[in-house]
């Protein structure tokens, strides 16, 4: 099973947990590791002001594919820059 990070993710990402491990068999839409990534986002407070502030998200990344694990490329803590 040969997974590549598609385009439409937001870049940079941090891998987080690994959910699976070598030889694991793995069902389509099954989660394969968590990754961590920042945005901006507008936040306000009780007086209507606003202002941008970047935050940290936890999400899942799943398996596009069934198939088996045979070999990582990451490893928790890999920074991954760009889709592919």
């Amino acid at each position: 099973m040969k997974i590549l990070s598609p385009p439409d993710l937001h870049y940079p990402i941090t891998v987080g947990e690994l959910a699976k491990r070598r030889d694991d068999d793995v069902e389509r839409s099954e989660q394969l590791f968590t990754y961590v990534y920042e945005s901006t986002v507008e936040e306000g407070n009780k007086w209507g002001e606003k202002r941008d502030v970047i935050k940290k998200f936890v999400a899942p990344f799943t398996a596009s594919v069934q198939g088996k694990i045979i070999k990582w490329f990451i490893n928790q803590g890999s920074v991954i820059p760009r889709s592919g």
